[in-house]
């Protein structure tokens, strides 16, 4: 989150710099820094940004008057992730503040003696640059200064090669040396062609932000030698599918395997004691995880959103479950919380359909839809009497509600898109809020009268979510109650809406809760809409669905 918060920064400044004199040339825009010395900073054109091979001249013309180019101004090229080499002029003397961060294609850029002054992480993330200059304060942001890349592409920071820092070759399977103990922070970010990673027997520590963003990573090889894996190091790495954590691992640190869509399986080891904030956040493939006894604590976020978890064992080891957790996982049908819990966070089990907890930690439900509830088939009930359903766990299919229920709950069937239809029977006359949000099933209605709160689930009133996407089907013979009785009266005629005795607006609206058009008030209104099927009508407080067949 902290990064893109200064990508959007970035965009902010970039945005908030143009000056009434500037011109663009190609994809290069030139801000007259001073008129009578006729000299010029430069930035990337933003609706043309460079990719590639950047050449920044030394000189350019502009209305008959030339100017040289003296200086790269803050943010210029910040975010040009596509660029794969810079030449800098030996006209430049100055290159401003984050002036090529975040540009993680560059491996080597030689900066000119005439350069005296450099800003605060002018080259953040840029592998390695040359420079024999006197600018303070080096390295600005680079992983490397005046490095001699080895012959497998492999830069270090000593000469014993301990600490490999960054990775400018060209491989797609890389074997890291047994001489390194330490893959230093960001050595492999944004290397998006590597595929396979095989790390050496001495390395102790994956650093920050190590392999993040490598998005053709399928297989990476972690030694029994590794005892942490530090923060973002596998961030957005979509193509891992598998990784196997040693037992010689005891601390994973936050986001590690963040955005990691592709894992469908994950080992924790019995040696990780603490799985810290947003783990595995987003890893929307994961389908089952064990937590070992040695862990005593899951961190805020840890699963959060890990929409395909199925299954989740907790030990009697842990403690403490963070907030949001796992919020959203609404695969989850039923997890059984040990009783050495005694801290569980806001939300720690949103969505989670029913969770089994005889423990003393306050706050139940921690957003869960049930807590002890009862599992009876494909439901699952709060009440003995089966009147309350809360979830639905079943494989999907053709689904009838039985009779007993009264009331469906909020979430209750939250994105079962494998669901084709729903019949409510006759019986229930409340339906919480977003209790179909996500579904596209055919929902066949038995009953005479609108349920309390339908409005939530059909119309769509007001967006928490995904709203219910499929048809409504009135099974009744007798006509559907939507309102009180009043003086409004509202009908099909052929293909048009009538509507009689209106004091009020009226609203039309499609199935998905779409306003398809507004009349005013009259004795006696037609409205001719476009294409058949149900249409919702509103008038105050009265509201009737239409059938335009």
């Amino acid at each position: 989150m902290k990064n893109k918060i200064l990508i959007v920064a970035f965009l902010l400044m970039e945005s908030a710099s143009a000056w009434a004199d500037d011109f663009t040339i190609g994809n290069l825009k030139y801000t007259i820094t001073d008129a009578e010395k006729h000299e010029v900073s430069v930035g990337t054109n933003k609706n043309n940004k460079p990719v590639g091979d950047l050449v920044i001249p030394a000189e350019v013309e502009n209305e008959g008057v030339k100017y040289a180019v003296t200086s790269i101004r803050n943010f210029a090229f910040a975010i040009c992730i596509s660029l794969t080499s810079v030449t800098i002029p030996n006209s430049v003397t100055i290159i401003g503040e984050s002036a090529f961060r975040y540009c993680t294609g560059l491996t080597t850029v030689t900066i000119p003696n005439s350069v005296t002054s450099i800003g605060d992480n002018a080259f953040g993330l840029v592998k390695n640059i040359v420079y024999s200059g006197n600018a303070e304060g080096r390295p600005w942001g680079a992983l490397n200064v005046n490095a001699i890349p080895d012959e497998n592409g492999f830069i270090y920071s000593d000469a014993e090669k301990t600490n490999l820092t960054a990775y400018v070759g060209v491989e797609k399977e890389v074997i890291i040396p047994n001489t390194v103990t330490s893959i230093r922070n960001y050595a492999f970010a944004g290397c998006s062609s590597l595929t396979s990673i095989v790390i050496g027997d001495s390395v102790t520590r994956i650093g920050n932000w190590a392999f993040s963003d490598c998005r053709s990573l399928t297989s990476v090889t972690i030694p029994e030698s590794v005892t942490s894996i530090g923060e973002n190091a596998f961030h957005n790495c979509i193509g891992l599918t598998t990784v196997t954590i040693p037992n010689s691992v005891n601390y994973i640190d936050a986001s590690a395997f963040y955005g990691c869509s592709g894992l469908t399986t994950m080992t924790i080891p019995n040696s990780v004691y603490h799985i810290d904030g947003r783990v595995f956040y987003g890893c929307s493939g994961l389908t089952s995880v064990t937590i070992p006894e040695s862990v005593t604590s899951i961190g805020n976020e840890a699963f959060f959103d890990c929409n395909s978890l199925t299954s989740v064992t907790i030990s009697n080891s842990v403690a403490s479950i963070g907030e949001y957790a796992f919020s959203g996982c609404y695969s989850l049908a039923s997890v059984t919380i040990p009783d050495s819990v005694t801290s569980i966070g806001y939300h720690a089990f949103y969505l989670v359909k029913n969770i089994v907890y005889s423990g003393n930690a306050e706050g139940s439900p921690w957003g869960a839809l049930t807590v002890n509830g009862i599992i009876d088939g494909d439901f699952v009930y709060s009440n003995a009497e089966k009147t309350k359903l809360t979830a639905y766990i079943g494989e999907g299919g053709d689904v009838v509600v039985p009779e007993t229920v009264t009331s469906i709950g909020t979430d209750a069937f939250y994105n079962c898109s494998n669901i084709t239809t729903i019949t409510i029977p006759i019986t229930v006359d409340s339906i919480g809020a977003y209790a179909f949000s996500g579904c596209t099933a055919t929902i066949n209605c038995m009953v005479e009268k609108r349920p309390k709160g339908w409005e939530w689930n059909w119309c769509g009133t007001e967006y928490r979510g995904p709203e219910y996407q499929g048809e409504i089907v009135w099974k009744t013979t007798t006509p559907v109650t939507e309102s009180a009785a009043n003086a409004v009266n509202i009908y099909a005629n052929g293909r048009n809406i009538v509507v009689e005795n209106a004091a009020e607006e009226i609203s039309v609206y499609d199935v998905m809760g779409r306003l398809v058009c507004r009349d005013a008030a009259r004795h006696v209104s037609t409205i001719t809409v476009n294409g058949t099927g149900v249409y919702i009508v509103k008038v105050g407080d009265v509201v009737k669905r239409v059938v335009i067949n």
